[in-house]
């Protein structure tokens, strides 16, 4: 499956590209500043569809499963585990998509 997306890498940047592009335009302030930094990233992924699209947590999952590893890692991409029992980290303003190992 994994591989599958990646070999349409480009097409899927395109589609999700004109989706974005036709976004709505009665957003709050909060949620305009969301979508502008997303399609910012989003945007100076045109290089590299493969490696932006490499970094969806859906694709972080699937990369993950077929090394016969869990879905969810260890560690989220802000550094902090997701499961500590020492400290319970609010990882809901965390970006998502890279991993940090």
């Amino acid at each position: 499956m994994y591989a599958f997306v990646m070999r349409q890498a480009e097409d899927v940047y395109d589609l999700i590209g004109r989706q974005a592009a036709a976004a709505p335009t009665d957003m709050s302030e909060s949620a305009t500043i969301a979508f502008d930094r997303a399609f910012d990233d989003f945007l100076d992924a045109g290089d590299d569809p493969k490696a932006w699209l490499a970094q969806a947590p859906l694709l972080v999952a699937l990369k993950h499963r077929s090394e016969g590893l869990p879905a969810r890692p260890a560690t989220c991409h802000c550094g902090y585990p997701f499961e500590d029992d020492e400290e319970q980290w609010d990882h809901s303003s965390c970006y998502p998509g890279i991993v940090v190992d």
